[in-house]
């Protein structure tokens, strides 16, 4: 390998923008010249080594503890290498080629392993355990394979209608993530190999993806769709009249939804690296004949800092260590950046910007019957918010009262037919004295009542336990805070909500 020239070094230097923001700083600490295009680069766990593979099939480490970093050809697949990552405790570097090979090479002398698809591949990804492969093949099949024998084990099903370019396991091995162009994101269940959830991206297509540290999953996103106007000659729509739009997205995989959405991103995603703590998110973008890496705050969604590049950008890749930046271009640039301010992991709840809080000052569970116990659910007062709010917030509640231990509900149906037989009207429901009537109507020892309020931009949920013997509240209130916040946060306070409703 050799250095890149100190014109094309310059150069580099000069496009580079400063980090717009005390949290990020960047520089260039390493530009080299690989003579080919580069396809794929990956970092060890401790940033010491790094590792980039050519159009050939080339596997070069790089030692990146000396400056300029040391390089050394590892391996040679037979044609391009749709991935490449390192074990997890540094051991060996996993490449997979797209004839089906996958090499996972030793640094410490145990000897090589390699398993072989019959498919052509598409991604593969290595468990942290290393005793798993994954391969994801054009024919749609994901598989997954023993590392020591060589032998596929399972086949995972599932219902993308396009085949997946992109595989990771979880931090635990728990389950395996798949994304594919066509929007689908699917998770299994490692262990029992079923489908845990399978999700559809709003938009078209689906670009690139990389996963991040706790359970997040970046994707860079494209839709396209018609400007509102005159149609073209003959009627027919033209070139001019399709818009697109360009977005990162970050996926709460424990959630399986959006946490944070970057929108107008100025050109087509071509890849994408979540960092290790999920705070910032680097991004290679093609803009007509241009291409340029971005670093995003993830938490903030503003780009932080950005540098043209001196040719088509392939590949961007952030080192779990939080030290390293690299990118990597088709005429065989191949840069790394020293940053800081990477730290602890950012949670889903940061990049959605909404903090919740149990406020109530009891956290023992409201409902925890030692016998079996019959409770009603009313419909929540609304302040600030419409009645169906109210109501939908009792069912979620009622949802989760109701996998409770000893607990019986009255059926909602049943609620509804007394109410309307005994003509309560909406006030007399949230009344302790006049629902302790309807709850004996009703069979029910307790009644569950409570409130949605909005106040500005902070909801907050209350729930209180009334004996319809006594009308009397037990255990106090238990309540929950969402800020900022809307309707849709709801469903997300209910789910914090429970351990203090319900054991």
């Amino acid at each position: 390998m050799r250095c890149i020239s100190m014109l094309a070094a310059g150069l580099i230097a000069q496009a580079v923008l400063p980090a717009q923001s005390d949290l990020f700083e960047w520089s260039l600490y390493a530009p080299l010249d690989a003579g080919q295009r580069v396809s794929l680069m990956a970092f060890g766990p401790d940033g010491s080594k790094g590792a980039f593979a050519t159009a050939d099939g080339t596997i070069q480490l790089l030692d990146l503890t000396v400056r300029p970093p040391l390089t050394r050809r590892l391996a040679q697949q037979a044609g391009r290498v749709v991935s490449l990552q390192f074990a997890s405790d540094g051991s060996a570097l996993m490449s997979a080629g797209e004839d089906g090979n996958v090499l996972l090479s030793s640094f410490r002398g145990g000897g090589d392993k390699s398993i072989r698809a019959k498919s052509k591949l598409l991604s593969a990804a290595l468990s942290r355990d290393g005793e798993l492969i994954a391969t994801a093949s054009d024919d749609k099949s994901v598989a997954i394979w023993d590392t020591q024998s060589g032998r596929q084990i399972s086949q995972l099903q599932h219902k993308s209608k396009k085949p997946f370019f992109r595989l990771d396991f979880a931090e635990k091995d728990t389950s395996l993530v798949g994304v594919s162009e066509s929007g689908t994101i699917c998770e299994w269940d490692v262990k029992t190999r079923a489908v845990v959830r399978q999700i559809q991206d709003s938009d078209q297509a689906i670009h690139s993806a990389s996963a991040g540290g706790g359970g997040l999953l970046s994707v860079g996103a494209e839709s396209a769709d018609f400007q509102k106007g005159p149609l073209g000659m003959y009627n027919t729509a033209r070139a001019s009249d399709m818009r697109r739009e360009d977005r990162v997205k970050i996926y709460d995989l424990g959630r399986g939804s959006v946490a944070k959405t970057l929108d107008g991103i100025d050109g087509n995603v071509v890849s994408v690296a979540l960092s290790g703590d999920g705070r910032f998110v680097g991004i290679i973008r093609q803009r007509v004949k241009d291409s340029f890496l971005d670093v995003y705050d993830s938490q903030r969604g503003v780009s932080v800092a950005s540098s043209r590049l001196p040719g088509i950008g392939t590949a961007v890749a952030f080192s779990q260590s939080g030290q390293w930046l690299g990118a990597a271009t088709d005429r065989g640039d191949l840069m790394v950046w020293a940053v800081k301010g990477l730290r602890n992991p950012v949670s889903p709840d940061a990049l959605r910007g909404v903090t919740y809080a149990i406020t109530s000052t009891i956290n023992e569970p409201l409902v925890a019957p030692a016998r079996p116990l019959t409770l009603a659910v009313m419909d929540f007062a609304a302040n600030g918010v419409d009645s169906d709010t109210g109501r939908a917030v009792a069912d979620m509640i009622r949802t989760r009262i109701g996998e409770g231990q000893n607990v019986r509900l009255v059926e909602r149906s049943e609620i509804d037919r007394v109410i309307k037989e005994q003509n309560f009207q909406a006030s007399d429901r949230v009344d302790p004295e006049t629902a302790g009537r309807l709850g004996r109507i009703l069979g029910a020892s307790k009644l569950v009542l409570g409130n949605v309020s909005k106040t500005d931009t902070r909801f907050t949920i209350s729930v209180r336990l009334v004996d319809t013997e006594t009308g009397a509240i037990e255990g106090g209130v238990r309540e929950i805070t969402c800020e900022p916040c809307s309707a849709a946060g709801l469903q997300e306070a209910v789910i914090r909500l429970k351990p203090v409703l319900v054991k």
